[in-house]
């Protein structure tokens, strides 16, 4: 590791974590990670050769060593260490190096292995993670909002909001990740009520489509980072507004994907909001 990179894992039970870095008091040593790739083939007969027919990637191993300085509370510091890396609890190990920040959830693969000697404690810790995946920075962007960018001299009462409205119907999100990625998109009826809202990736031809009369204040969110996407009315689980014969559920896939929003009724009312996180070997 540089000395400009920090670890920092967290049980996500307890919320208690543990800092690794060159100006911690866990200061690395070594660092390795490793994701093995399974490859199913086929052979025939006399062919030279296999016939490759699909591949899939193992869990990712991470290994992390480092060492501490004894003092007299060096055992409540072993405790808080095995603590953290509780094997029974999920975790999510964060890497940060200056602006640039990725996550991914573990689980200890045993309690941490400490050996004392010469004055400092030498800890190694084994992680495994089932989604293989590092999670980068959250993109969040709109595909239409109004923007209060006009200005005038009077004060207006009540409160009045003047912009230029941005309704992009189509527009291109490019998903700088090495893998199809899950992502939440929200739609608001900020500006008056909205009919049957849908948004579509015009790529692949996959969308979702709503039966929905939204009022003024409405609004829609659609969890694909799940493994089984959740839809939500004004945050109550609610699968019943979906046209589910018409509609399929997509990801980011990796590249430029061209996403279309709309709606039958009241278009212009209509704020679309999405995030997503890249993710990364």
């Amino acid at each position: 590791m540089k000395s400009s990179e920090i670890l920092t894992y967290t049980n996500m039970a307890t919320k208690q974590s543990v800092n690794i870095s060159f100006n911690a008091d866990l200061v690395p040593i070594g660092f390795s990670e490793d994701v093995d790739t399974n490859f199913y083939t086929d052979k025939n007969n006399g062919q030279d050769g296999e016939t490759l027919q699909n591949l899939d990637l193992e869990p990712r191993e991470i290994n992390i060593k480092a060492v501490f300085q004894t003092d007299k509370n060096y055992r409540l510091f072993e405790k808080h260490i095995k603590s953290v890396f509780n094997p029974k609890t999920k975790g999510e190990l964060k890497f940060v190096d200056g602006e640039y920040t990725k996550t991914i959830s573990c689980y200890p693969e045993s309690i941490p292995s400490i050996t004392y000697s010469g004055g400092k404690g030498m800890v190694g810790i084994e992680l495994i993670c089932h989604g293989v995946y590092w999670k980068e920075n959250e993109v969040v962007d709109n595909l239409a909002s109004l923007t209060p960018s006009l200005v005038f001299p009077q004060y207006f009462e009540p409160y009045t909001l003047f912009g230029i409205r941005v309704a992009q119907l189509v527009t291109k999100v490019n998903n700088t990740g090495d893998a199809d990625s899950g992502w939440i998109v929200k739609f608001i009826a900020s500006f008056g009520s909205v009919g049957n809202p849908y948004i579509i990736n015009r790529k692949t031809n996959e969308g979702i489509y709503f039966n929905a009369a939204l009022k003024k204040g409405d609004f829609i969110t659609v969890d694909f980072t799940k493994e089984q996407p959740v839809v939500f009315k004004n945050g109550v689980k609610d699968f019943s507004i979906l046209d589910a014969v018409n509609s399929s559920f997509f990801k980011f896939f990796v590249g430029e994907n061209e996403i279309e929003y709309g709606a039958e009724n009241n278009v212009t009312n209509l704020e679309v909001f999405f995030n997503y996180s890249p993710l990364v070997l």
